[in-house]
């Protein structure tokens, strides 16, 4: 199994950010941040990622919205490209209708699911497994578990492997008063199940407690106005994160941070604690007068090598320090 893309950032497409909409949902432990539509006339958002190693790659993610699918928008929600840029399938949300669509001839072909459509205020899961091959493009859509749509077609226009992954949300837009939102991306070369995210949030400082301000807390409360300021280099402040009990295969494990620099700019870096011992993170430079939202990676325990599990993760406490 190898993960080809996996975010949960958040990417704006008009209107306050995602969780200062409704708290309620996106203050959780799953839905952290999202891809939002206020705008039925926003531009898609792509995301590339690697190859799949075979001929499939899987898509799944959770998608929200408070106000309805739209009917008249001609577009769709969600599609699948090639390293060209050409459409290998679709999948169109409209008038009730799920219809998941494959483009590997000259016109598409799709199989529809009627009456299924996401109730509003409810977290909706989506997977998608796209193959191609130099003689068949095919298809399944999977929804909260379920299998609704399967596809199959030609590949007579020479189509590559899976490449791009591309929110429109036109199709998901009732109207300019309500918001739809995508979260929890992931794409990989199999089936994940039921794989997904689990935000873990500072409960307790931690051994390094050299920052200004509000204390942990206010590193835990999804709120932009709240924090802690670092005014020299080396300052830093780790924390005590919430345990993690939700399984036992462990990707990786993300640090995520709203993070500004002054006029002066500067540099930052997280790191991980563990048993006293401080495992740095890269060094990023910071823009002047812009905040970001900041993430690093550690795709194995640092400490050891080795895969992550849950025992390692709750050793572990999270930091970020000024340079």
């Amino acid at each position: 199994m190898t993960i080809l893309l996996v975010t949960n950032n958040a990417i704006h497409m008009g209107g306050d950010p995602v969780k200062n909409v409704d708290t309620t949902t996106f203050d959780s432990t799953k839905l952290d941040y999202g891809i939002q539509v206020s705008d039925n006339t926003a531009m898609p958002v792509a995301h590339p990622h690697d190859e799949a190693v075979g001929d499939t790659a899987w898509y799944q993610w959770d998608f929200f919205t408070d106000g309805g699918i739209s009917g008249t928008e001609d577009g769709y929600m969600f599609a699948v490209r090639d390293i060209t840029g050409e459409t290998i399938f679709r999948l169109n949300l409209r008038d009730g209708i799920m219809e998941a669509q494959g483009f590997g001839g000259a016109t598409n072909g799709g199989q529809t699911s009627s009456g299924m459509s996401p109730s509003n205020d409810v977290v909706v899961s989506f997977k998608v497994s796209v193959t191609v091959n130099a003689s068949a493009v095919s298809s399944t859509l999977y929804v909260n578990g379920s299998l609704m749509a399967t596809h199959s077609t030609s590949n007579s226009r020479g189509l590559g492997k899976p490449r791009i992954a591309d929110f429109s949300m036109s199709d998901a837009q009732g109207s300019f008063a309500n918001f739809a939102v995508i979260s929890s991306l992931i794409v990989s070369d199999s089936d994940l199940g039921n794989f997904g995210f689990t935000k873990l949030s500072p409960v307790s400082a931690g051994a390094d407690v050299g920052m200004a301000g509000d204390g942990f807390a206010a590193m835990s409360d999804d709120n932009d106005t709240t924090g802690v300021t670092a005014s020299s280099a080396n300052e830093k402040n780790s924390y005590n994160m919430a345990a993690y009990a939700n399984g036992s295969n462990i990707n990786s494990y993300v640090a995520t941070a709203l993070i500004g620099a002054g006029p002066s700019g500067g540099s930052y870096r997280f790191y991980l604690l563990i048993g006293g011992v401080q495992y740095n993170g890269a060094t990023v430079a910071l823009t002047a007068d812009l905040t970001t939202l900041e993430k690093f990676t550690w795709g194995v325990d640092p400490s050891d090598g080795a895969v992550w599990t849950a025992a390692k993760i709750n050793a572990a406490q999270l930091g970020i320090e000024a340079l």
